[in-house]
């Protein structure tokens, strides 16, 4: 975890381990679990999107994390950015979640995302 300009960053790279409640987090010198360092004043960084956000594959098949979306909904940060699937970039919310999909493909460029006291997102074409 990692705060820049006063806003809380919390990413997990590359595809995510079986069981997010092993994962560790690494917050200054000490190492807690993930639901200990996200809160509503946070931004989650991850590399594959919530289940049932912005992650639908061919034939309408969800392609997202399932333990992802439970923690979502139990810590509820104000921001998701994840990628991998993309066939479904876009934005959508999880309760008060906002999540962006800014994944590169035939139909996108990425997004512009603006943190402010609101967030404002832009998907790129």
């Amino acid at each position: 975890r990692v705060v820049k300009n006063g806003i809380f960053f919390v990413g997990i790279g590359g595809v995510l381990p079986s069981s997010l409640s092993d994962l560790r987090i690494k917050d200054n010198k000490t190492s807690k679990s993930l639901v200990e360092v996200i809160d509503e004043k946070s931004i989650l960084v991850t590399h594959e999107p919530p289940f049932k956000t912005q992650d639908t594959v061919f034939f309408g098949h969800h392609a997202g994390n399932r333990e992802l979306r439970e923690i979502v909904e139990q810590c509820t940060p104000r921001l998701v950015i994840c990628g991998h699937i993309h066939e479904d970039p876009g934005v959508t919310c999880i309760g008060g979640t906002i999540v962006v999909n800014c994944s590169m493909g035939k139909r996108t460029e990425g997004a512009l995302i603006e943190i402010e006291d609101e967030i404002k997102v832009k998907i790129l074409d």
